[in-house]
């Protein structure tokens, strides 16, 4: 009998394969490691937008002293009708957009100190029960498995 010396990478279409495979897991990996395909993904949502004429006018609204006093200290406390008003007069007045800034001047709500009692009860908790498959032996050397019913 002859015995040849044939390793695994002796296929030829194996071989090609092999290295086919690994130069193109190579090759992902390294536009994977540049961030190529991040670039290529925001520069396929730039065609989403497009650009609209602008008018190049800005306009500040800004809350008064009798805006705070008639609807509440902070604007995070108004109503939403409050808001719901004011975007239909932008919108009535023309404007396009409308940003809210939710900052400034806001005040702490006074602190009063009243004794109250909590009462926290415990929840009531129901044993949850499940099916478990358990041995039962039947003599010193068998055994069978049967469902038991076990809750916690």
């Amino acid at each position: 009998m002859c015995f040849s010396r044939q390793g695994v990478f002796s296929n030829t279409p194996l071989r090609v394969g092999l290295i086919l495979g690994g130069s193109l897991a190579m090759l992902l990996l390294l536009i994977w490691a540049g961030n190529l395909f991040a670039t290529l993904r925001l520069r396929l949502q730039d065609v989403y937008f497009i650009p609209a004429p602008v008018s190049g006018q800005v306009t500040i609204v800004a809350l008064d002293d009798a805006s705070m006093e008639a609807y509440g200290r902070t604007p995070a406390e108004w109503s939403r009708t409050v808001f719901a008003d004011l975007l239909q007069a932008l919108g009535a007045a023309g404007a396009a957009g409308a940003y809210f800034l939710m900052q400034g001047r806001t005040q702490a709500a006074p602190v009063v100190e009243e004794d109250v009692i909590i009462e926290r009860r415990r929840p009531r908790y129901e044993p949850t029960c499940h099916l478990e498959r358990r041995r039962v032996w039947i003599d010193e050397f068998t055994y069978t498995y049967r469902r038991v019913e076990v809750c916690q």
